[in-house]
């Protein structure tokens, strides 16, 4: 016994005991209940701070957008000493994006660097012609650990106060339901053993009541079990009744039951025994020999098609077995018996015998679900790699009617110009053989011919130029090429090469990244990321029949923090993933659009190739009606090294659809 029982046997109450136990619980459970409650008020408290200060800055930003704009210093400084009377408020600050103007408060420090006890609302301020300002409010969270202080410490008190009260009504409780029968009961316990039993003087309906009345009833039936056996008359006959009760249970078991003794003579065995061994019920009741009941088996070629079995090595000697077994048997008729061999202290064994026929059966069943399910999977498996080669050539067919879209343009006109040449050039030559060429005649042909010469170097140039851009997309698209490229001149790349389906929409693309990022990986797979992540949005952001009469926006916003590492933010206007179906987006064949041309694995494309190929990680984060964020964060090598990045400066490159 280790030290924890044995003290816990030497507590001299019950009471003791009860509070052992009750006063730990009730502190561990307040205390995990206040801890929950508080933490939800605090944050509660907080969220209430947060929504003041982000009302404050709505409705200042909504006031400078609806008025004149850019307000003089005088406004600028009245309004921002107006706006930061808000006790909470540690900084605000307001800037002209037009004239790079920056007044705050309290000093031209504001905001002052990220403090762990502050937080910042930004909101833009918009004008008519799209150029505004920025309003910016630093508020500390002084005033919720104020409060959420003083409630910890009223609601301290008051639990402290509950559970002093609680322990002491349940340790009145205790002595009432528990303690003062237990004492009476206890002292007559004491004088049953000194000779002087007599019933317990208590009456209740609960468990001690019940106990009470139950050692009543034993201590009844004691002295006249004793006053039986002073006169030697029942004993013998509750022996043979409690017999014949046994055998009747055994009788009406499902189980078969044979009890052998040491000398392996079955001295006790039920009518399911005499079923499952298929023998007479008379034939057990003479005490056959176990041996006998299995030559008899044997003999009737039940283990022919066994080999060998447990029962035809049964161990003969004095000792018996040393330790249960069990084993499965087919029986003739196809049913399936489980046996269970269970040693005797004394010697001997107890046999039981159980159809489990229906459970192997079920087994067998399962088992070849299983292979079944697992067949069904990998054929899924070879599918789903399938479709995703599919849908990697769709968007590659996609480039491809790009390029003789885009080509076709410049390469039409070329054409057009070389045929003009053609006749202007044929028309001069024909009027200098009939001698009617005249000094006009050549001036225009000559300009003519310079106009043409311009205009077919000028769209064949265009030509090479998409040829070239194109080529280098598709070539990556189509193969696994590691190499170092500028990001910038690429991503521009990608977004040419997607003009000619961004021209049938209204929406365009915008690149928001600094030059001179180079990374060292597989343009590949970043150009299948951004192509899917573009085609997603023109589907699931911007679908038809919304009723939007403003152009769709996407953005590509690069950082790089100078951890190796760069980010890569793809975000769009539109009408964002309803919460129930963020989490799922990556999933393999999830789509909204079932049956209108969704194969659910454009974004699970994407997953494999950022996480996988180019060895980053992506997640999303969208508000329902407020657009989609997809957060790209890639290492500019593609192995583990890291190396140390240009710092971004704001810059925006914008590509629109022509």
């Amino acid at each position: 016994m280790n030290r924890i029982a044995r003290a816990w046997r030497r507590v001299p109450t019950v009471s003791a005991k009860f509070l052992l136990i009750l006063v730990p619980s009730l502190v561990l459970t307040v205390s995990l209940l206040s801890a929950v409650v508080f933490l939800d008020r605090h944050r509660d408290l907080q969220a209430a701070l947060r929504d003041r200060i982000a009302a404050i800055a709505d409705s200042n930003a909504a006031a400078l957008s609806a008025g004149p704009w850019p307000l003089d210093d005088t406004a600028i400084r009245s309004l921002v000493q107006a706006i930061a009377a808000n006790r909470d408020l540690v900084c605000v600050a307001l800037s002209d994006a037009r004239t790079g103007r920056r007044i705050a408060w309290p000093g031209p420090d504001c905001p002052p660097d990220a403090d762990p006890g502050t937080s910042t609302v930004l909101r833009p301020i918009g004008t008519a012609d799209a150029s505004g300002g920025t309003l910016t409010l630093r508020y500390s969270q002084d005033s919720v650990r104020r409060e959420w202080s003083l409630e910890m410490a009223n609601a301290a008190v008051l639990l402290l106060l509950t559970l002093a009260g609680a322990v002491a009504a349940a340790l009145a409780a205790l002595r009432l339901a528990v303690g003062r029968p237990l004492h009476r009961l206890a002292a007559a316990i004491r004088d049953a053993e000194r000779g002087q039993g007599h019933p317990v003087d208590w009456f209740s309906a609960d468990e001690m009541g019940r106990v009470i009345l139950a050692h009543n009833a034993t201590l009844a039936r004691l002295e006249e079990e004793q006053a039986a056996l002073r006169q030697g008359v029942i004993a013998q006959q509750e022996l043979a009744h409690e017999r014949n009760i046994l055998q009747i249970t055994l009788d009406n078991t499902d189980q078969g039951i044979i009890k052998v003794d040491r000398a392996l003579r079955v001295v006790m065995s039920n009518r399911r025994a005499a079923e499952f061994l298929d023998l007479p019920p008379e034939f057990l009741s003479t005490n056959p020999s176990f041996p006998a009941i299995v030559d008899r088996q044997r003999g009737r070629g039940e283990f022919d098609d066994m080999g060998d079995d447990p029962d035809l090595h049964l161990d003969r000697t004095e000792g018996g077995f040393e330790r249960p077994f069990t084993f499965k048997r087919r029986r003739p008729d196809g049913r399936i018996v489980e046996l269970r061999t269970n040693p005797l202290p004394e010697g001997g064994f107890v046999r039981t015998f159980t159809d489990v026929t229906v459970e192997a059966r079920s087994a067998e069943e399962i088992f070849h679900a299983m292979q079944a399910l697992e067949t069904a999977y990998a054929e899924l498996k070879e599918t789903q790699d399938h479709l995703v080669q599919a849908e990697k050539m769709a968007s590659l067919a996609l480039l491809v009617a790009g390029v003789a879209h885009e080509i076709n343009t410049p390469v039409g006109i070329a054409f057009g110009c070389a045929s003009h040449l053609s006749g202007r050039t044929k028309a001069l030559g024909d009027a200098f053989e009939a001698g009617t060429m005249k000094r006009s005649d050549l001036t225009a042909y000559v300009a003519a011919a310079g106009e043409s010469s311009r205009l077919i170097q000028q769209n064949l140039t265009r030509a090479a130029e998409l040829i070239q851009s194109f080529k280098r997309v598709a070539v990556d698209q189509t193969s696994e090429e590691r190499r170092r490229f500028d990001l910038l001149a690429y991503l521009e790349e990608i977004v040419t090469s997607l003009g000619p389906t961004l021209r049938k929409t209204p929406h365009r693309v915008a690149i928001a990244c600094s030059p001179g990022i180079v990374l060292d990986s597989f343009p590949g797979a970043l150009s299948q990321v951004v192509t899917n992540l573009v085609m997603n949005a023109l589907t699931h952001a911007f679908p038809d029949g919304t009723g939007r009469m403003v152009e769709g926006h996407m953005v590509i916003d690069v950082d790089d923090p100078g951890d190796g590492e760069v980010i890569v933010r793809f975000s769009d206007d539109g009408v964002g993933i309803p919460e129930e179906h963020r989490s799922r987006v990556f999933e393999p064949f999830f789509t909204t659009r079932r049956g209108t041309g969704g194969s659910g694995l454009g974004l699970h494309i994407v997953f494999n190739l950022a996480t996988r190929t180019l060895g980053g990680r992506i997640s999303v984060d969208s508000t329902p009606g407020d657009g989609t964020t997809f957060t790209l964060r890639i290492p500019k090598t593609a192995s583990d090294a890291a190396s140390e990045g240009p710092k971004i400066e704001a810059c925006g490159v914008e590509t629109e659809p022509a």
